[in-house]
């Protein structure tokens, strides 16, 4: 009976390291998953932060060229307006001197 005790003793200590060895590999299993979805994360926010910078840059690019065009337009109209006073002042000049003609 002494042996009989021993042998199941041996049988039970075998299947707990069994056990325990199986829990070892899933709690393994578990974290390399853990890790694959937090890398997978990190590249998933890697990208998005860099969609985000691209649409940043292409906005500061827009409102760069939006700016210019504006400063463009500003100078064309400046020259527009110089240039109808320049008309009107040769105008009256034309009629002073017609009036002086006149006399």
């Amino acid at each position: 009976m002494g042996l009989n005790c021993i042998c199941m003793l041996d049988q039970e200590r075998e299947r707990d390291q069994d056990q325990d060895q199986d829990q070892d590999q899933d709690q393994d299993q578990e974290r390399e998953r853990d890790q694959d979805q937090d890398q997978d994360q990190d590249q998933e926010w890697e990208r998005e932060r860099e969609r985000d910078q691209d649409q940043d840059q292409d906005q500061d690019q827009d409102q760069d060229q939006d700016q210019e065009r504006e400063r463009e337009r500003d100078q064309d109209q400046d020259q527009d307006q110089d240039q109808e006073r320049e008309r009107e002042r040769d105008q009256d000049q034309d009629q002073d001197q017609d009036q002086d003609q006149d006399q």
